[in-house]
């Protein structure tokens, strides 16, 4: 706790405490099965009518989409904090801030992650749809922000408002201007990457200064993939101690735009995509890969073993038929005076 260090056994909340594991044994993973998901995420969608939106908006590495994710952020956690899902730890982030209205608006896509083990209800987008409207006026400010009546997503989920709308058609926000988001995950194992262990702690130095490098490269790669005019962004969720440390597992969520013209995403394209521009899924420099241990969604596929067996060549009977009468003019040719030798061996083996 910088720039304190910190006794790791001391901590109670309220008298619970938990002793730690010992750090030399690690749970055995199998590292062709797919990791049993400790996070779900859903998406918000939802339109701010008081704020401009700016050119800067538009770049995720701007210092004003910072400022302003920043802000959306910690409202949105302040809301899902008073929600049923307020116990899961919710941590939620921008993906897009969209000009809308000529520039008066701006629509705000944001994921929200949330712990999804036994000890949580089931995700309900219906009932958290009903309490964030609940907390907002019907929804319709997030002080300071005022937003649509008739905007709110949650993980495409949304109820047209009960009164007629008081705003013209011509200002009435086209359900286009609204394209859902979907996710989908992705995990993979880096073998010359050595599990260090901050890398367990969200939001740690070693956790962003890794998940940074590891995002650039995954976002890379998906834009060329086929799925890159979709593609939004790609998140690191947690990495994993494989091997005794020797090996670190990532853990990604991604997400793309999907509406009623976008093709379902297809895993198996997605997958050969990956393996297309990574040497067969064996590097992602600078690191180098497992090569089976790639899954998008559900969707994995052993690697390709060569087969030891080679299959014999075969010849058409028009092939057939022309060695045969090679053969036979070899042989008459041993058998002639005056032509002295054996077969030739093109004749033989042509």
């Amino acid at each position: 706790l910088e720039p304190y260090q910190l006794e790791k056994t001391s901590l109670y909340v309220n008298g619970f405490h938990e002793i730690p594991p010992p750090t030399t044994v690690l749970p055995a993973t199998t590292q062709t099965s797919k990791p049993t998901p400790v996070t779900g995420d859903f998406t918000m969608n939802f339109t701010v009518i008081n704020l401009k939106h700016k050119e800067e908006m538009k770049n995720p590495n701007s210092t004003t989409f910072s400022y302003t994710e920043r802000a959306f952020v910690a409202l949105l956690l302040k809301l899902l904090k008073k929600t049923s899902i307020g116990q899961a730890s919710v941590t939620c982030r921008v993906a897009a801030l969209r000009r809308l209205r000529d520039g008066d608006a701006v629509g705000v896509d944001a994921i929200c992650t949330y712990r999804n083990d036994s000890a949580m209800p089931p995700f309900d987008k219906v009932k958290i749809y009903g309490e964030i409207v609940n907390q907002t006026w019907g929804f319709t400010k997030i002080v300071p922000y005022q937003v649509e009546k008739t905007s709110l997503y949650v993980n495409g989920y949304h109820e047209p408002a009960f009164e007629p709308p008081t705003l013209t058609p011509s200002a009435m926000p086209s359900t286009t201007q609204f394209p859902a988001m979907a996710s989908f995950t992705i995990n993979y194992t880096i073998t010359n990457l050595m599990y260090k262990q901050g890398m367990g702690v969200l939001h740690s130095k070693v956790f962003n200064s890794t998940r940074g490098t590891v995002n650039l490269l995954m976002r890379q790669l998906l834009k060329k993939s086929s799925i890159g005019p979709q593609f939004l962004r790609c998140d690191v969720t947690a990495f994993r101690s494989m091997n005794n440390g020797q090996e670190t597992a990532v853990d990604n969520v991604c997400t793309y735009w999907k509406n009623s013209t976008t093709a379902p995403l297809n895993e198996k394209r997605v997958y050969h995509d990956l393996l297309n521009h990574t040497n067969g899924f064996t590097e992602m420099r600078p690191y180098k890969l497992d090569q089976d241990s790639l899954f998008v969604n559900d969707y994995h596929e052993s690697p390709h073993q060569p087969s030891k067996y080679t299959k014999p060549r075969l010849f058409s009977p028009a092939m057939q038929l022309f060695r045969a009468l090679v053969w036979a003019s070899s042989v008459q040719s041993m058998r002639t005076p005056g032509i002295s030798g054996t077969p030739s061996v093109s004749g033989m083996h042509l």
